[in-house]
């Protein structure tokens, strides 16, 4: 009877043994992901051509055992916009043992386009050599403004640009000059059902009615309220008003 208690102990022994042998090896391995990056951690992108994400994989990795054949789920967070310069990041994530672990991968989109250099000159210019030559100059132009109407779109700086640049008076000169009228088929014809449908008969009812399409030397400025008038008499009214 003693024999056989004392075979068992002897075996829990082993068997608690192995165990501590086990734990510390990994305590002593120290398991943990380990990301593998297809490319570049810090890339370039030329601005208007397609983008691809090489990706990213992770394995388990530890200073003894080290990497495992067993790839881990990565989930990836973040997009980049190729048609719009800058910086953009892309997280990849996963998770392992109640922690998450993540890496990053930067993608610079440049636009490298070169600016376009449009010489000056007068149309039949012939030098002599008996007559001195005067330099007509040059100038550089990039694509900055359609670069700047899709990157701040629908921030409110399209008006101001168009201002700037002084071509306000050609983009917004059929300004609210078609507005069309959206009517529900049910309503308006009694149909059915619900179908919407756009009216373009009466479009240039805005028009007939105001002195639409921007005006140079007027619309550049706003007007000032009428209180604000009454109150300082020595505010002038902007030109136009």
């Amino acid at each position: 009877m003693g024999l056989k208690y004392g075979k068992q102990n002897t075996v829990i022994s082993l068997l608690c043994g192995l165990m501590l042998v086990l734990a510390l090896l990994v305590a002593i391995d120290a398991r943990h992901p380990h990301f593998y990056m297809t490319g570049e951690q810090v890339m370039e992108a030329e601005q208007g051509q397609p983008f691809e994400d090489p990706g990213v994989y992770a394995v388990m990795s530890g200073r003894i055992f080290g990497d495992s054949s067993r790839r881990l789920p990565v989930e990836v967070s973040g997009s980049v916009n190729p048609d719009v310069p800058g910086d953009y990041v892309l997280r990849y994530r996963t998770h392992f043992f109640f922690r998450d672990y993540t890496c990053t991968r930067t993608v610079e989109v440049r636009d490298r386009t070169a600016p376009v250099i449009v010489l000056y000159q007068r149309d039949g210019y012939q030098v002599s050599w008996l007559d001195g030559y005067t330099e007509e100059g040059y100038r550089a132009e990039d694509n900055i403004k359609a670069e700047r109407r899709k990157e701040f779109v629908g921030e409110g700086m399209r008006f101001w640009d168009l201002i700037r640049w002084g071509d306000a008076a050609t983009e917004l000169a059929d300004n609210g000059k078609y507005y069309p009228t959206f009517y529900d088929a049910m309503s308006k014809k009694g149909e059915a059902v619900h179908r919407g449908y756009i009216d373009e008969s009466d479009a240039d009812w805005c028009a007939k009615l105001y002195n639409v399409g921007f005006k140079t030397n007027k619309n550049e400025l706003f007007p000032f309220p009428f209180n604000e008038m009454q109150l300082n008499p020595n505010l002038v009214q902007n030109p136009g008003y």
